[in-house]
């Protein structure tokens, strides 16, 4: 992170060029996740029907500023637990009406899937979907799950 943060920040500074990153490392053996969050939306980890927990920025944006510090962070992912990572295109879709679709939404969906990765993707899409109703597409709308089985 420290490198790419450099060489954005040296190299591309006139263009005002940065990145919203966030990379994870899973150990399946345990759940451990260790992650770095340069400036992303708050990805969801849910635990029996709730978010138990936000994987809030650990860092700016790779590419602001030279040496920025991106802090290491460690969290478990117990059985049956999911991890919810999410653009600020899902929350900002708009319907007919310019109503956002909003992270409430996006969470209160996310909670009520439980059995698999692909039913938390495939719930949030259609609740999506059936929120802009044909509406032309306002931002990139990118959606990954990670479900810890029992």
């Amino acid at each position: 992170m420290d490198l790419t943060n450099n060489y954005i920040a040296v190299h591309h500074s006139n263009s005002n060029m940065f990145a919203t990153v966030f990379f994870g490392l899973l150990d399946p053996s345990d759940g451990t996740l260790l992650y770095i969050n340069a400036g992303r939306e708050s990805p969801l980890l849910i635990s029996n029907g709730i978010v138990k927990q936000r994987l809030d920025p650990t860092g700016p944006a790779v590419g602001m500023l030279p040496d920025m510090e991106f802090n290491l962070k460690r969290v478990p992912l117990n059985p049956g637990d999911a991890l919810v990572l999410y653009t600020d295109g899902v929350t900002d879709a708009r319907n007919a009406k310019d109503e956002l679709f909003s992270e409430e939404r996006l969470i209160a969906t996310a909670v009520n899937s439980s059995s698999s990765a692909h039913a938390h993707l495939e719930n949030i899409v259609s609740a999506v979907d059936a929120h802009i109703a044909g509406r032309e597409q306002y931002d990139d709308i990118t959606l990954l799950a990670v479900h810890r089985k029992v």
